[in-house]
């Protein structure tokens, strides 16, 4: 996952370097959306029929995250409303108002970071003539029309259908996968509408819930059992004899971090910290590392790589543009691409085809040797999940667990230890080519059983960074997971707006 800060950090260094400029993601300029939902009941009536209470529900999302939502009444003050979580990509609230007789207006705002507003307006009436409403307590029904319950299928990704009724109206319906946050689905609000989606399946089996809610805030559910088999990978190779770092889940590892500022000893250094992780083009000097080995003994060293996107800000920016020309001379297409549809909020960074293993392999064993020549220990392959991100190509999952298990080859020929970077779905198929996994944000999309059976069962260590929520730290320290909330640009320990709170404090040798 690529970093906002990280990437304005990128420019401003080679800027002043003397190099060209780095590419800096768009402005964020996307106001939040918000679902709304509201209802009325017939508490006013003890207060002689007066007043009713009207109950207003929903969510807001944002493509970065909403920071906070607010109300106002009749276009008053904005009040702010509690969420859950605090801020987050989605966010979800509910509250209730008592309102006289006559027309009220009122307003829902959501803002993102950038101060970007997104606002839900409605008019609400209830007339002089017109006794307290009839609450409306039945919830509507859910059905799913595709796939089967209990399923078994051998594609991640699988169409979803099917329809929710109410005897008032469907205002909104959404799913969750495994129990994680609601996503909300394109409906036309009424009676019975229907649905149609398309979801990413974990390895193994997935619980999959529709919800459909009315305007009075009633929510209806329907659930699926589905059991994802894909066919197997090929036998990991022998791995030759060697000892590289192969870290164990049975003791807590503690670790830092950061991308979002060159790396630097003895600044960056942390009590009680043995692994580093950081990118190998933006270090403070060359010799980082034999500094942190030499400050910290038995640290190791992580060396953060990007493998399944071009980015024409990196240092080796032209050895990708040369492959890209062999290519369509050998192809005799002036016009074939290695690398396709842009990587969607990073300006400058685009999508590789990893089919073309005979272009691509060269640029990033390079870049695996240069992780090697600098003293890292061991690397993390990000932007590795190319398939399902609209690269713009025909990509299988199958070809790309093909490239991803290619380039663990190549740490392990160079004599480092490898990490799965993501890939939360695929984990059991891709665990017997890496030796630990780094995952974001499995808490919050509900995948980390999928780690634990998978790389946590073989013996292998696991990190996890969640963002938007904390990670539910009693599962994980049963689980063994390492796992800590950070700030999103993994700033140093010394910058502002640093965050780290971890399950277990560093330093502790047992779970």
């Amino acid at each position: 996952m690529k970093h906002l800060a990280y990437i304005l950090w990128l420019g401003l260094l080679v800027a002043c370097s003397g190099q060209p400029q780095l590419s800096t993601p768009a402005e964020d300029t996307a106001a939040p959306t918000l679902s709304v939902t509201y209802g009325s009941d017939p508490t006013g009536a003890a207060t002689g029929g007066t007043t009713l209470n009207l109950t207003v529900q929903g969510t807001a999302s944002d493509n970065v995250g909403v920071s906070r939502v607010t109300y106002q009444v009749s276009d008053g003050t904005e009040k702010s409303l509690t969420t859950t979580p605090a801020t987050g990509p989605q966010v979800s609230f509910k509250f209730t108002l008592p309102l006289p007789r006559g027309s009220t207006k009122l307003t829902v705002n959501a803002y993102d970071a950038a101060g970007n507003r997104g606002q839900f307006s409605f008019t609400f009436t209830w007339g002089s003539g017109q006794p307290v409403p009839t609450p409306d307590t039945t919830a509507p029904k859910v059905s799913l029309s595709s796939p089967a319950n209990n399923t078994t299928v051998n594609t991640a990704s699988i169409t979803v259908k099917g329809s929710a009724s109410d005897e008032v109206r469907v205002t909104r319906v959404a799913y969750q996968l495994n129990a994680g946050a609601e996503k909300d689905l394109s409906i036309t609000p009424g009676g019975n509408p229907s649905y149609s989606f398309s979801v990413t399946l974990n390895s193994g089996p997935n619980t999959l819930q529709v919800n459909a809610y009315d305007a009075a805030g009633n929510k209806g559910s329907a659930t699926l059992t589905l059991t994802y088999s894909p066919g197997s990978n090929p036998p990991p190779p022998t791995p030759a004899p060697g000892s590289w770092w192969k870290p164990s889940p049975a003791t807590p590892i503690s670790w830092h971090w950061q991308l979002s500022q060159g790396f630097s000893v003895p600044r960056d250094l942390k009590p009680g910290v043995t692994v580093y992780d950081f990118d190998k083009d933006y270090m403070a000097s060359p010799d980082t590392v034999a500094k942190l080995k030499a400050a910290v003994p038995g640290a190791v060293a992580i060396c953060y790589i990007d493998v399944g996107v071009y980015e024409d800000y990196r240092p080796d920016k032209g050895a990708f543009l040369e492959a890209q020309n062999q290519y369509r001379l050998d192809t005799g297409d002036p016009n074939a691409k290695l690398w396709g549809n842009k990587d969607a909020g990073w300006n400058g960074s685009y999508w590789l085809d990893v089919r073309q293993q005979k272009y691509l392999l060269p640029l990033m064993e390079a870049r695996i040797k240069d992780c090697k020549d600098k003293g890292f220990d061991a690397v993390e392959p990000d932007e590795s999940e190319v398939w399902d991100n609209n690269p713009g190509f025909p990509i299988s999952m199958e070809q790309n667990h093909a490239y991803t298990r290619a380039i663990a080859e190549l740490v392990h020929k160079y004599g480092m230890s490898v990490g799965l970077k993501g890939n939360n779905g695929e984990a059991a198929l891709l665990e017997p080519y890496h030796d630990w996994a780094l995952s974001e944000q499995c808490f919050e999309y509900g995948e980390c059983q999928n780690l634990v059976n998978s790389f946590v069962k073989k013996g292998k260590a696991v990190f996890v960074v969640e963002y938007s929520v904390s990670p539910d730290c009693n599962y994980a320290n049963q689980n063994h997971l390492n796992a800590a909330r950070r700030d999103l640009n993994l700033v140093g320990p010394t910058a502002s707006g640093y965050l780290y709170q971890p399950c277990r404090p560093d330093g502790s040798s047992a779970w």
